[in-house]
């Protein structure tokens, strides 16, 4: 048997104006080889190692701002042998950083050995709410310079972001 409720308690202190403390984080990599047949596109990542408050959209690959601050991205990107990449991270729809990565084959002790390569980049942004954040893959097929970005899987290829603070 419960008894009666006591009077109600102090009001607490005021909180800040405006400010919601959102948090948001990601981090995704790719488990499976990506091969980019068309001219350019968005890259789906198939790992969701973390999606914190789901803000990016793992069916499109575009990460949404959920409020105006400061955001830090990280990109690394890694290439088989004899293969390229060109991928840039982009804001709405500027390209803001581009990355181009070479995977090769090297002679040692008069063998062709396999060399695979990275690339990395870490950006700090400041985005609006609703900004679009995305990394795009881009291939060539003009006679001039031809190339299929090829990206390596098994998470040797990520893509990570979260919010370092908001802008008040």
């Amino acid at each position: 048997m419960q008894g009666p409720s006591g009077p109600p308690g102090l009001p607490g202190p005021p909180g800040r104006d405006g400010y919601t403390n959102i948090k948001s984080a990601f981090f995704v990599a790719l488990n499976n080889t990506y091969l980019l047949q068309t001219d350019s596109s968005i890259i789906i990542w198939d790992d969701i190692l973390l999606n914190k408050n789901n803000h990016l959209n793992t069916a499109s690959g575009i990460y949404y701002a959920p409020t105006s601050g400061l955001y830090e991205f990280s990109l690394t990107v890694c290439v088989p042998a004899n293969q390229i990449a060109s991928v840039s991270l982009c804001k709405n729809t500027e390209n803001v950083v581009p990355l181009w990565v070479e995977g090769f084959l090297t002679a040692v002790k008069n063998q062709k050995v396999p060399v695979w390569n990275t690339a990395s980049t870490t950006i700090v942004l400041f985005l609006h709410r609703g900004d679009r954040v995305y990394i795009k893959a881009q291939s060539r097929d003009d006679g001039d310079y031809n190339f299929k970005t090829s990206l390596y899987g098994w998470r040797y290829t990520t893509f990570g972001g979260y919010l370092i603070h908001e802008d008040n």
